[in-house]
Parts: C-alpha cells; structure tokens; sequence
C-alpha cells in the first residue's frame, strides 16, 4: 500500500469524523439541556479530527511504503470500524422522523464510555504517527511492531525504578505503547476471526454438490489437502524467519522483481518454509493466492493441464466465495463429456490473474525439483506466459504487474529455471536456522511421555543436535526420534552422543535401529519395501492389506486379524513413513530417502519386485 492509498484510508476516516463532530455540534446547539456526555464526545472527535489533518499531510509528503498488513493500515480499519458504527447510529438519531427521538441523546453510559475511550486511544495512537521516525515503525506489520513494542516497554520498564518522580513525558509515552499494543491485538484478533469464519464457509461452499462436480471437472488435484497435513506437522513459528526478510518483504510488497527463487538442499525444511508462506498469504483475507506442493510420488497425476486446472480450481474458489462476478471465459456447468484442454485452461488463468499492481496474485510452488522434468519444461514455460500476459495490450511486450511467483527447489534446477524465466529473480538461499531446530526440539521434548528425560539430558540434546544437523532440518527430525525412542536416560544420551552427522547416516542408523528390534523390524521393512518399489502412491489401507499377507500363505482369504494398524506400521518404521491426512496416502519421509534407497536397492530390498507380485498374486486369489 503507498502512501495515496493509505492517505486515502486516511481522509474516509477523517470525513466521517468531521460529519460526527457537524451532528453533536448541532445537537448541542438545539438541545439546551444537551447531556453533559455529547460535549465530551464532541472535545475528542475535534480531537481526532485534528490529528487526522496533520495525519493527512505527513502522509502526502512521505516517501514510506504501507503494505496492508502494515500497523498503522490496521490501526486505521480498526478506528474506521468503530467510527463507522457511531457515525450511523449518529446519522439515524440526527435524521429521524420523530422529534423525540432526535432530541434523546441515542448511547446508553456503557456505551458511551466504550466509543470514548475508543476514539481517544486513536487520537493517541495517529498523534504517535505524526513524527516521520514513528511513521516509519507503523509501516511495519503488525506482528514486527509489537515485537519492537515489548522491547520499548521492557527497556523503559528497567529504566523507571531509577526515577524518583517519573517524568511525565515517558509516563505518557508508556501509556501510549499501550495503547497501540492493545489496539494492534485487537485488530489481530478480529483478522483471525474473520480467517476462522472464511474458512468455514470455503468447507460449506465446497459441500456444496455442483461446487464440487465443478472444481473436479477442473483439476483432480487437492493441494488444499496436502497443505493441512503439513500445516498440522510444523511446529509452531518455525519458518517465520522468511517472513521477516527483506528479500521476501519486498517481493511481498511489490517492490522488487516478480520472482522470489528459494534454493536450498535436501532436508533443510524447504516444505515447512512454503507452508509458513501460504498459511501467511491465507491468513490475509482478500489476497489472492494459488499453490502447488510438487511430489516425486505424483508424477502421474501431477501432469501439467492438472496443475494449471488446480491454479483455476483455487481462482474460481476465491472469486465464488467472494461473489466477485468470473470472468466469460469460465463455465459454470461445463459439459462433463468433454475434457479441458491446455490451451483454454491457459485463458482462463489469465483471465482469473488479471489485477493491478496494488492488487496482487501469488503464485507459490513447492519442491519444483520434483517435477518431472518433461513436465516442469512446459510448465515453467507457461508460469512465463502469466508473468508476461498484459491484460491491457497482448501486443506489448510487458510484465503482468499483479503476478508474482514464489517457489522452493533444490539449486541443480537453477539452469533450466533461468533458461524459461531469465535471469532476473530475486533469490533467497534455505537453511534450517538454528532457532527453528531449537523450537522443534523444545516442542518434541515438551511433548514426550516417556518419563525418561532429565534437566541434564535435555539440555545436552538442545546443544548437540543442532551441532550434528548442520543445518539439516530433517537430520535435526531424525535424531530427535531415535533419541526420544530409548527407554531410559542412559540409552537416550548413549544414542546421543553416537550420532552421525549427514542425512544417508541418519537413515543408515535408523534402520539399523528398525532391524536391531526384537518385534516389528519385519514388518517396518516390508513397509518400507512397498512405499518405495509401488508403481503408484499406495493408501494406508492397501498398505495394511499387503503387510498382512505372508509370504508362502495358503490362506484362501485375507485374515482380517492379521491386519495391522496404522500406528503399529508408523512406529515399526521410526518416522520414515508418513500419511497424509487428506487423501490417506503413505509416503517416504523425503525425496532424499528415494534416492537412498536407490544406491541401496539390493542392500535393503533384493528380492523385493518378486515378494511384491508373490503378493499380489495371493490377493488376486483371495
């Protein structure tokens, strides 16, 4: 948001301020026994009106940009709010019908003190603004604000015992901090309500049976899905560092180029990093954002007509829910005989990705790497032709100013993605920080029941493990499960103490580990032996079927109590696997446990192809 647009915001507040303050004016002047409460009212909206003014003309003149999420952009919609409701109880009272009415004062004594002490901490909150540094601060989002507020209060608070009498000045200011603090949490709070309530209008919405014929007919992909099971997962505020870097915040704001480019090696979170990155765009309502989480597992149904159907398929979610008219191009009943094709879909999009360069479409993908490369080809080429689209001339060669694109990757794509995009990127380089390893282990630590963890040893794990990870969130996962699996401290601190730095050492030893059990090394085995060599994702029900047939069987049907649960194969395979919430599918942990197994194919799984087809042969015949 520039300065114009927030002025803007701005000024609607003031007018409707200067209309507050015409009425009660009048009011007084007609009522002579007007309640002592009305010229009150009237001291603090001449009050707030007058720093508006000033408000008004710092902004025209200043050069700081304000984002939408920016604190002093929510400080004004939560004032505008407020103001709002008793300019329009005001409006109903002044113009009304019956003369007794208009000449009763319309606010009960509650309520009144509510609207005061609501427009006097925003007089304090915009005359806070009114100095250019102060200005600068508010341009920040809510959440860093409140940060840099804590610490001012923590700072002033350790400098007011030195006074004696503490002077006015910094008592006010205290009191201000307050204020805008309290004002900033509010506002927070009325943005997770309404975030909560969108939310559960999109799963009613999507109940809906033509809405759901709809969305399918356009994509069968649901990376909705997939991102709840990975949002479940993350620990929270991890990943938050993204957020709060300068590269990402001016991308974000549109200050810099189109695309933010996130490489990093395997392991180091990349997934959890894009996940903090939607979850911060979805927590924003009215911004328009679309997402992939690519998969080495879904190469088949990740084709690219069903990628760019998904793209429309989130679009036309948003635009449906927010009753904003879509576009021609889009059919709402499409002929369930025919298929989309590439090239309309492609319209479509464009279409649905029209805007301003204030009114912006994010574009995040996840793990580009795991496309296959045929595929990511032609979809790189098309994610150019809707940087590129012009809405207003096709013609003219030109950047589409409300698309921007944000994806992760492993950096041996670098190449092919700069031979389809050009060189001019933004980048930002992914490691796991140090404090997001110590927030997982902290959570897992908190969260373990086993009774075998000492003050001693769970420091010793705080320090070690971020050492032996190398900024290797995965290898930090690993470790903290196979320590938090031993029964007693001292086998916890001997397993310590003998980790290997590296990913393919962390797996190395968790197999070990997995065939060193005196129960459920066969079947963790077998587990991991279907996952990998499955021509397809398998559900964890197909899983359990196949783990529950032996191998040499001449049982003539399935043995219903030789099934076993999901949290028994879970466990016997020590976090290799993972199920995704929304569709049931079991997969490897990571891409980098594929590509182990891999170099270690006749090491783990010699004969596995045949006990596979022995398999499926005896289930064929049940």
């Amino acid at each position: 948001m520039d300065p114009f647009t927030i002025t803007t915001g701005v000024a609607g507040l003031l007018g409707f301020t200067i209309q507050i303050g015409e009425i009660l004016t009048a009011y007084i002047g007609q009522v002579k026994e007007a309640p002592e409460e009305a010229q009150t009212f009237l001291t603090e909206i001449t009050a707030v009106s007058d720093v508006l003014k000033q408000l008004v003309g710092l902004l025209e003149t200043a050069e700081t940009n304000f984002h939408a999420t920016s604190a002093l952009s929510n400080v004004v919609t939560f004032c505008e709010g407020k103001i709002r409701h008793v300019h329009a109880k005001l409006v109903k009272f002044h113009y009304g019908k019956n003369l007794k009415d208009r000449l009763r004062w319309p606010f009960h004594r509650h309520e009144f003190n509510d609207v005061a002490a609501t427009v006097r901490n925003c007089t304090q909150v915009f005359a806070f603004s009114l100095t250019i540094e102060n200005c600068k601060l508010l341009s920040k989002s809510s959440g860093e604000v409140l940060t840099d507020l804590s610490e001012q209060k923590k700072k002033m608070d350790s400098l007011l015992p030195l006074f004696k009498n503490i002077p006015t000045e910094m008592a006010n200011l205290r009191a201000t901090l307050d204020t805008i603090s309290s004002i900033l949490e509010s506002r927070i709070n009325e943005v997770a309500t309404e975030v909560r309530e969108v939310k559960s209008e999109i799963k009613s919405f999507m109940n809906d049976e033509s809405i759901a014929k709809l969305l399918a007919w356009y994509s069968p992909l649901e990376p909705r899905k997939r991102h709840e099971t990975i949002q479940a997962t993350r620990v929270k505020d991890t990943g938050n560092w993204v957020l709060q870097n300068n590269t990402f915040k001016t991308w974000m704001k549109g200050e810099s180029r189109q695309i933010l480019a996130c490489y990093g090696e395997p392991g180091t979170g990349k997934t959890f990093i894009t996940s903090a990155v939607i979850d911060h765009f979805l927590n924003q309502p009215g911004t328009r954002v679309v997402y992939m989480y690519c998969d080495y597992q879904e190469h088949k149904d990740q084709s690219l007509i069903h990628i760019i159907g998904s793209f429309i398929k989130q679009l036309v979610l948003h635009f449906r829910f927010k009753e904003i008219k879509l576009p021609e191009s889009i059919e709402e009943k499409p002929d369930p005989r025919k298929s989309l094709d590439l090239d309309t879909a492609m319209n479509i999009l464009k279409d649905l990705c029209q805007g301003s360069d204030k009114d912006f479409i994010f574009l995040v993908i996840d793990a580009l790497d795991e496309l296959n490369d045929d595929i990511r080809t032609d979809f790189l080429k098309k994610v150019h032709d809707i940087l590129n689209f012009n809405p207003v001339n096709q013609a003219t060669q030109g950047r589409n100013a409300s698309a921007r694109l944000f994806f992760t990757s492993r950096p041996h794509v670098r190449e092919q993605v700069i031979c389809h995009l050009g060189s001019e990127m933004e980048t930002l380089k992914i490691t796991a920080q140090q404090d997001d390893i110590y927030k997982y282990l902290v959570y897992h630590i908190d969260k373990d029941d086993q009774g075998a963890m000492s003050d001693k040893l769970r420091g010793e794990i705080l320090q070690e493990i971020p050492k032996k990870a190398k900024g290797m969130f995965l290898t930090a996962a690993l470790h903290t499960r196979m320590i938090l699996q031993e029964l007693t401290v001292s086998n916890r601190r001997k397993a310590l103490y003998s980790l290997a730095p590296g990913l393919h050492s962390a797996y190395e030893r968790t197999i070990a580990r997995m065939q060193a059990s005196k129960s459920g090394h066969e079947l963790g085995m077998n587990a991991l032996m279907w996952i990998y060599l499955a021509e397809q994702p398998l559900t964890i029900r197909e899983l359990q079927h196949a783990l529950s047939i032996n191998d040499g069987t001449e049982d003539e049907d399935l043995d219903p109590e030789n099934i076993p649960s999901k949290s028994t194969i879970l466990r016997c395979c020590c976090g290799l696997l993972t199920v995704d919430a929304g569709k049931s599918t079991v997969r490897l942990v990571h891409y980098t446990l594929q590509e182990f197994f891999k170099l270690h194919r006749e090491k783990y799984f010699p004969n596995g192809h045949n006990l596979i087809a022995r398999t499926c042969l005896v289930y064929l015949n049940f």
